[in-house]
């Protein structure tokens, strides 16, 4: 696959009301798939669950804090809730690539939280591939870009403002779909970014949807609507 040459809030799941805005220039204009009808309602279902499984505070019950194994299963979920142009699309023969820049952060409970995901979509016939990059320099064309808070133990970029900045210049005006998990990272130019509370156990997921039409990505529109996701404006 050539990416790089052509061109989830509350956890009760409830849908809000408030409009769509429409997208606008070269975006609109790239051809995409639409996501069948029927499936939709499924994704979004699992979502819910994915982001409020746990509503119980981890300090007051002694809940195991699952982070990983959240944002591991919300990665995996938006790859079905984003649709890429034609021509890089992951289809039967072109696996979704997952990338993860930086020092791998889902170890957790003694098992990687990504990688048992990925293998239980593989069992159910989905082609899914993880790339690890310990630096940018690194780098191999993917759909999904994850951005590690640590550095790589062969990193070049040792600091998050490094990291950041090289995955911006790594993905930009290319389909891929960048996801951090740190504060204000959508705000910067990341198309999704990952908040987990400790004390809650729960993921408040933010969706830039300039990020997404410059990528030239198509997020699912109820995607958009639920409660559980936070609507993130460029920084101006």
């Amino acid at each position: 696959m050539d990416v790089a040459d052509p061109p989830v809030g509350s956890g009760d799941g409830h849908l809000s009301r408030r409009p769509l805005q429409a997208s606008s220039g070269a975006a609109m204009r790239t051809p995409h798939r639409r996501i069948p009808p029927h499936v939709v309602p499924r994704l979004l279902t699992v979502a819910c669950l994915l982001l409020g499984a746990l509503s119980v505070p981890v300090a007051a019950q002694g809940v195991v804090s699952r982070e990983y194994e959240f944002k591991a299963g919300v990665i995996s979920l938006l790859g079905k809730l984003v649709t890429w142009p034609d021509n890089v699309a992951p289809n039967s023969t072109r696996p979704l690539n997952i990338g993860v820049l930086g020092q791998d952060p889902f170890l957790e409970g003694g098992v990687n939280q990504l990688d048992r995901i990925v293998a239980a979509e593989r069992d159910k016939g989905r082609q899914i591939v993880v790339r690890r990059f310990d630096s940018a320099k690194d780098y191999q064309p993917c759909h999904i870009l994850f951005v590690s808070d640590a550095a790589g133990e062969k990193s070049l970029e040792r600091n998050l403002v490094d990291r950041l900045a090289a995955a911006r210049k790594l993905t930009d005006g290319k389909p891929v779909l960048l996801i951090g998990q740190s504060l204000g990272f959508a705000k910067q130019g990341a198309t999704a970014n990952m908040l987990f509370d400790r004390t809650t156990n729960l993921i408040r997921l933010e969706i830039n949807p300039d990020a997404a039409n410059r990528a030239g990505l198509k997020l699912a529109p109820d995607l958009l609507r639920l409660k559980l996701v936070d609507i993130i404006r460029d920084k101006n």
